[in-house]
């Protein structure tokens, strides 16, 4: 990905001296990753950080990040970390990088993650079991916090996203074939228990020593919605080959057995996840067509591996061809005895 916003090396090192003013820049990169932030690495003699540049975001946004993680430091994840925000030197957990619109740009430092990041051809069944785990140990660890942020990539979103690539002629007739499915999708949407969710855990927001699941990243996404939501992403994100252009049952039954472990579905929610699989791959098809298919000076030039809508349109076209019987077999979900909530 492009660089959103430069910061020169001057720059650079003085927000490294709020931090820590004995610590000296060594090196800076910006990270080629994700769609929506800039991130550089900075390597410094004290060790490596990592400073987030929070794209368009307000100041609620970057402290319900904060609560979450807040929340999720401390609890059982079955031994895995989560991001820890260093502090300034006067004790602030954000830096303000520059003022845009009279609002202000905000900055957030990490300490580095250990492990490393995992290719998608090394993804096997062993991996997605412990995300499935994981993923469960975050939703009962985060049942207690009152978050007042809906998920800011729900249902609203999505219209808006279409509504977006409507105006544009190469995908006006991608919105409207979206908008239908978004409809039925609804239509047919039930109303499932709620709670905190990550909504994007993609396989590069997690670190791995070897085979075991190190610490899971980048919670900028998180808010309220339904869970089966973010089972759902789940599945669309490591269940699926890109090579063979198709879901493996393998890992999808991993994946949701792994959950399963942990936190038993509910009834409403083995009916459910398949709608929300849906919805999932409809979200990521309209958001990708929107950051990349429009016409946007800050985008030239970036680079969309991984990130075309298409890639995200054949799962939700296979999720469609496999309907709820073929995609509860999928996931190893049938047949359904019944469980308690």
């Amino acid at each position: 990905m492009a660089v959103y916003t430069a910061l020169s090396d001057g720059a650079l090192r003085a927000l490294v001296s709020v931090y820590d003013d004995e610590a000296e820049l060594v090196r800076a990169d910006g990270v080629l990753a994700g769609s929506i932030n800039t991130t550089y690495r900075l390597e410094t003699d004290r060790g490596v950080w990592f400073l987030r540049i929070n794209e368009g975001k307000s100041t609620d946004d970057v402290f319900a990040e904060r609560a979450v993680l807040r929340a999720l430091t401390g609890a059982h994840l079955g031994g895995v970390a989560v991001p820890t925000i260093k502090k300034t030197r006067i004790g602030g957990s954000f830096y303000m990088v520059e003022e845009r619109a009279g609002r202000p740009v905000w900055a957030t430092v990490f300490a580095e993650l250990p492990g490393r990041d995992l290719a998608l051809f090394e993804i096997a069944a062993a991996h997605v079991a412990q995300i499935g785990r994981f993923l469960a140990h975050a939703h009962r660890a985060l049942r207690g916090l009152e978050l007042a942020r809906p998920n800011p990539y729900g249902l609203g979103a999505v219209e808006r996203f279409i509504g977006d690539i409507a105006g544009n002629q190469p995908t006006a007739e991608l919105a409207a074939r979206l908008a239908r499915e978004l409809a039925a999708i609804v239509r047919k949407r039930r109303l499932l228990p709620r709670g905190v969710i990550h909504g994007d855990l993609f396989p590069n927001n997690s670190k791995w020593q070897r085979e075991r699941l190190l610490a899971v990243f980048d919670w900028e996404m998180a808010g309220s919605d339904h869970l089966m939501l973010d089972l759902g992403i789940a599945v669309c994100a490591w269940g699926w080959r890109p090579t063979e252009r198709a879901f493996d049952p393998a890992l999808c039954c991993a994946l949701v057995q792994g959950y399963r472990e942990v936190r038993p579905l509910a009834p409403s929610e083995r009916r459910g996840l398949y709608q929300e699989c849906l919805l999932a791959a409809l979200r990521f098809t309209a958001s990708r067509a929107r950051d990349f298919e429009l016409p946007r000076p800050d985008r030239a030039g970036a680079a969309r591996d991984r990130l075309d809508y298409r890639d995200f349109l054949a799962r939700l076209e296979a999720l469609q061809a496999l309907g709820r019987r073929g995609f509860a077999a999928l996931v190893g979900l049938s047949p359904a005895p019944r469980e308690a909530p």
